[in-house]
């Protein structure tokens, strides 16, 4: 019998739906009378009792044909009979396909976040490479051109791109009408701002555009050996029971999602921990550390093994190489930026090119591989521009100078030089004794640098250095400042889009491992058993996120030592209310670990006036905050742009030079 309410079939000897409760009725279909007022029901109730049943009125000679029909049912259309119905259980039942879908669509809405946020990243470095992407173009075009005549074009093409700012500059000085007052932005037309724009942005951009697949590449087996290698991963003794239980739950996961069994490897450590590495589903690896599988039972296991092949399935093994390669990129282009000023930053640029033109044995090819990709993502947070440290020495530790005459007489030489030249002059010495006197200043400037030479072993090269620095002043602030911005951008920015695009990922996987499962519990229970005896294991740190249990703070694919404002792993209280949605029954105890709650005293009275202005105070102060950062940024981005020009000034020098004319 089909329930009028929620259309689900039920026997015919129940009065209530199993479903939903709703009363049915035992009735006739529609139309047709029903069997307790049948004439053929009535007729052979009277030939079985003619005299009529005892205790009961005698029925008329001619009773009235009352015929009951039933209520008409819903009709159940073809298209409406696969409609999922809500059934009674430990939660609010939701499809693990229709979960799937809205993590896929909030995965695409945060990947055009996590692309605009790269981008808008990546501008400060732009500034600064494109004087250096425009003086290299001209130097090769000028080697160019001893070999191949290069056409007239091509140079006035390179003023033109040159004298772009300047450009900008005579038309903001240049009032349209002399004698009226006007906006000085009215008289600049848009297309040369877009040209500037386009000046200063493209080179930049395309140019880390191009470095972004190249690394993704080159780090695409050598930096996942070197991880393995870095964790000290080991094959599964398949002597041992729960080993050979873990390789069959891998084959069996593996085969329910469709995917090639991926390699297991084990981890000798203390922490309970479980990873998916490689860079596809062909050399996907899945690491497990022995205490999980002491800790945890098979379901429980398998649960989390199931989470990390749906990864692998999502393809998430790729987009973490993604991921890391955006790091890898701005930290391979501030090495190139700071290569003139810093010796770390050329070392990591020669280590890199080493790593490209040169031919290693496999595994030494992934432990330079993971040393590198570790020098790269960390490069943005060091402040590595070691050439201007000697600024920061006292010379009183270096080396102490020798009784006698100090070398600070030296400062002098200049003034007494003109003092006995001029005295020489207006004395009218003669030639001679004109020449002894200068030659005995000398000598006596000679004298103190002999017996102070350890001193002045010392000063000469810091005095060279201190030119140098002068000279470099304007290339380190444009190196410097752009690294500044780019640390703010990927902290506040950058960062927690990846990391929210990140925690969707999980959260599809974990959607994906009930489909592979049909058991939410087991993937319930698994995650709550590893958060609880779970812990990080040392080793690979951008391969952090990768892992099922990982810090709350500073977890980012950037390094440790940088850190994101927002975890990249979600909170297990999130994770467990999205099982409980696809049917997980994970009791309150088992459950995230919930903030401590401010007790107050019951002797401490506070003003209900505090607790309705503390919200609203405290919401005014993070506004400010937020406003003082934007206008820190846009006057740390005036200062660079204003550096870069002056760079662009240097090239453009360097463009009259080497010119034809």
């Amino acid at each position: 019998m089909v329930c009028p309410r929620c259309g689900l079939w039920n026997p015919q000897r129940n009065a209530t739906c199993e479903s939903c409760g709703e009363l049915l009725h035992s009735a006739a279909p529609a139309g047709e009378p029903t069997a307790a007022t049948s004439p053929t029901t009535a007729a052979a109730i009277a030939a079985a009792f003619p005299a009529g049943i005892p205790g009961m009125a005698a029925a008329p000679a001619n009773p009235p044909q009352i015929v009951q029909t039933a209520p008409t049912l819903p009709r159940i259309r073809p298209h409406e009979a696969s409609v999922y119905a809500p059934i009674l259980g430990p939660a609010d039942r939701e499809s693990f396909f229709a979960a799937q879908r809205r993590h896929r669509r909030a995965t695409w809405k945060l990947t055009v976040g996590s692309a605009v946020a790269a981008i808008i990243t990546g501008i400060p470095l732009s500034f600064v490479l494109t004087p250096i992407v425009f003086a290299v173009i001209l130097i090769l075009t000028r080697l160019l051109h001893i070999v191949v005549p290069v056409p007239d074009l091509i140079w006035d093409a390179y003023r033109s791109t040159g004298l772009v700012l300047a450009d900008v500059i005579e038309a903001l000085d240049d009032p349209a009408t002399p004698g009226v007052e006007e906006s000085e932005w009215r008289n600049v037309p848009i297309s040369l701002f877009v040209k500037a724009a386009a000046v200063w942005l493209l080179p930049g951009i395309v140019l880390m555009l191009i470095i972004w697949p190249i690394l993704i590449q080159l780090f695409r087996h050598g930096g996942v050996g070197g991880v393995l290698l870095s964790l000290g991963a080991r094959e599964p003794v398949m002597t041992d029971l729960e080993e050979r239980q873990l390789v069959n739950v891998v084959e069996e996961m593996a085969l329910a999602a469709g995917l090639p069994t991926p390699r297991v490897r084990l981890i000798d450590s203390d922490a309970a921990n479980a990873a998916a590495i490689g860079s596809s589903p062909d050399d996907a690896t899945i690491v497990v550390s022995r205490p999980l599988l002491d800790d945890l039972d098979r379901d429980e296991t398998q649960g989390v093994l199931a989470h990390l092949v749906a990864s692998i399935g999502n393809g998430d093994l790729r987009g973490a190489m993604s991921i890391v390669a955006i790091f890898q990129t701005f930290g391979f282009a501030s090495a190139l930026v700071k290569a003139p000023i810093s010796g770390p930053a050329r070392a990591t640029v020669r280590r890199m090119l080493g790593y490209v033109f040169s031919r290693h044995k496999p595994h030494e090819h992934a432990a330079e591989a993971s040393i590198i990709s570790d020098m790269l993502t960390s490069g943005i947070w060091e402040d590595n521009s070691d050439d201007f440290d000697f600024m920061d020495e006292d010379p009183n530790t270096v080396v102490t100078e020798q009784p006698g005459p100090s070398v600070r007489l030296l400062l002098y030489f200049p003034l007494l030089f003109i003092v006995v030249f001029a005295a020489t002059l207006l004395l009218e010495f003669p030639d001679g004794l004109r020449r002894m006197s200068l030659f005995g200043v000398f000598a006596l400037a000679g004298w103190i640098v002999w017996y102070q030479r350890e001193y002045v072993a010392y000063a000469v090269p810091r005095a060279l250095k201190m030119a140098r620095m002068m000279v470099m002043l304007p290339y380190y602030m444009a190196a410097t400042l752009p690294q500044i911005m780019i640390m703010m951008l990927t902290s506040f920015m950058l960062e927690p889009m990846l990391a929210f695009l990140w925690r969707t990922r999980r959260y599809l996987a974990d959607a994906s491992a009930v489909q592979l499962t049909r058991q939410p519990d087991w993937v319930s229970h698994g995650l709550t058993g590893l958060v609880k005896r779970g812990a990080i294991i040392p080793g690979g740190k951008w391969a952090g996120p990768l892992f099922v249990v990982g810090p709350k703070i500073g977890s980012g694919f950037s390094a440790v030592s940088g850190g994101s404002v927002v975890s990249f792993h979600p909170p297990l209280a999130e994770r467990l209310q999205k099982l409980r949605r696809m049917g997980a029954s994970v009791p309150e105890a088992t459950s995230a670990r919930k903030r401590p709650r401010i007790q107050v005293r019951d002797d401490v009275k506070v003003n209900p006036l505090v607790r309705i202005f503390i919200a609203p105070i405290f919401i005014v102060l993070m506004i400010v905050v937020a406003i003082l950062m934007v206008v820190a940024l846009a006057l740390l981005g005036m200062l660079a742009l204003g550096a870069c020009a002056i760079l662009m000034m240097v090239v453009y020098g360097l463009f009259a030079l080497i010119a034809p004319t």
